[in-house]
Formats: structure tokens, sequence, C-alpha cells
């Protein structure tokens, strides 16, 4: 089954304009209401607009099963026009969920809108929010030194700290509670956050104030922080002169993957951005040499 026009990209340019009047038309159907296919086929078909489309001027030709059509023939239209209708309900809006189908004989018979549907289609939606219930305090300080968090009443802040400060778990009454580490810390530390502001997060969503042991221990972390850093694995830099540094600097990739300036001579980076700088180098004329524990390579 199907329609033929003259120019093949008018016809699609013409079920496209079928395609926008259909969706305009189910757009206006309530959610779970059962309508028939021959109904909102004559509704599609009583638009002027898709009545232009398919009038004998618009030089289609249409064929069914076979058998050429009378284009003079609104019924033939009708035909078509319901074909097309049943090829829509059936195809992409039934396998997206936009619709159930009603089947007699294998064959689409009628049809009604799901809610899923409705949203996609862009109708108003009445949604009903409970009232929350009275959540209490979002945090809670446990006697052994973790954090007892009560995501009812968390607000953003408070979930991104300690997201950073410390690692999440769920205690034997499947509460979710944090163990604040150094290592955590330390990230918050790096982001921006003081100790002052930590603990003033922690008081406002517990309600009171942190024992004195965490308050201790938060401020001799911060005052500890920057003097000592620990890396497993990183990458020296030994130049030949006072001068290549600030060159480096100004134009390469360095300053992304600094750690430290022992000298104007000798500079730490961290060891994933060492191919990209050797990279770099050479393009600039440079012959860089590459140690490693195993190998040596470069003049």
């Amino acid at each position: 089954n199907y329609a033929v026009r003259s120019s093949y990209t008018d016809f699609l340019s013409d079920v496209s304009f079928l395609r926008h009047y259909f969706l305009i038309t189910l757009r206006r159907l309530p959610a779970g209401r059962w309508t028939g296919v021959e109904a909102l086929t004559d509704w599609l078909c009583g638009f002027p607009a898709v009545r232009n489309v398919l009038s004998p001027r618009s030089a289609w030709s249409l064929e069914l099963d076979g058998k050429r059509l009378d284009v003079e023939k609104a019924d033939n239209w009708k035909t078509i026009v319901r074909l097309f209708v049943e090829a829509m309900l059936a195809g992409p809006l039934y396998w997206q969920g936009v619709v159930d189908l009603g089947l007699r004989s294998g064959k689409v018979k009628a049809f009604r809108l799901t809610d899923f549907g409705a949203v996609l289609l862009g109708q108003r939606v009445q949604v009903q929010i409970p009232e929350p219930a009275q959540a209490g305090a979002a945090l809670q300080f446990s006697a052994d030194g973790k954090l007892v968090l009560n995501p009812n009443a968390a607000k953003a802040d408070l979930l991104q700290l300690l997201s950073l400060i410390g690692e999440g778990s769920t205690n034997p009454r499947f509460e979710i509670v944090y163990q604040i580490t150094p290592s955590g810390v330390a990230h918050a530390f790096e982001a921006g956050w003081t100790a002052n502001t930590i603990l003033r997060v922690l008081e406002d969503a517990a309600g009171k104030k942190p024992a004195a042991g965490l308050v201790e221990m938060l401020n001799r972390w911060e005052q500890g922080f920057g003097s000592i850093h620990l890396y497993e694995k990183l990458a020296l830099i030994e130049l030949g002169d006072d001068y290549a540094l600030n060159e480096l600097l100004a134009g390469t990739s360095l300053p992304r993957y600094l750690l430290y300036r022992f000298s104007p001579r000798l500079v730490a980076m961290r060891p994933e951005g060492v191919e990209a700088l050797r990279l770099e180098l050479v393009e600039k004329g440079y012959t860089p040499r590459i140690k490693t524990d195993k190998t040596e390579s470069g003049g």
C-alpha cells in the first residue's frame, strides 16, 4: 500500500506535512481515552491544509494492492490516510510507548494516548507533590567519629563536602555513614575548602557544634597541608642551563603537569605529561633524553 507523487522530494515533503498534522491531532486527545482509527482519520482529513495536499491538483498518483485509485474520489484519499494513521500508530508511536493499541483481526481499530505519550507530546501534566515530612537534622556525629547522613534533609553543599572528605558506607541499621579520611580532606583543601568552612557546613547540617576532637583534627591537617606531599611516581626534568625553564613554561604544556621547582635546572612533573612534553620539545628542535628504570632513549 503506498502513495506516489511525480516528484519524490515533493512526496517526502507531503508525508512530513501529514505527520505534522497527525501529531497535532494526537496532542489534542486526552490520555487514557480510547479513540477509533476511523474517527482520527476523519479529523485529520478535516484540516483544510491537509485537504489541499490531498487534492487532485497535487499531482499524486495512488495505488493500493497493485490497483490504481482514482484521485478524484475523496474515499480513496481517506483510505490512504487511514493506512498512514495505522502505520504511525502501530509503528514508532507504539514502540515508544506513546499509545496503547486496540486490535481486531490483527488490524489497529482503536488506540489511546498513554500518560507517557501525553508528556512527550507536550500536554500539561498535573502532578501532586506530597508535603515533605519533618526530616530532622541532616547530619549526626557518631561516638566513633563518623558522620551519619540523613539524605532526606541534606543540602547540596553538604553532599558535595561529604563526597570529598569521606568514604561512604552503610552501618548495620542501614544508615549512610561517612568516615573522614586524610586524603579526602586534602582533596577538599585542594578544591578551596578550609577547616573553618568544613566545620561550618557540618555544624549547620547537624544543628550543633562538632566534637572538639574533630575540630582539632581538621585544624591540624590544614596547618600541615602543603608542607609535605608524597608521590608514588613522578618525573624529573634536568635542564642544561638556567634559561630553558622559562622558555618551557611559556611555550609548552609543562605548567599543566608541573609539581615542584627544585632549582632553575631541575623540576618535578606528573609522569602522564612526559610524552606530550617530549613531542613539543622535538618540534622546537630539542633532543630530549628520556630515562626510566629500565631504558634510556634520546640523544
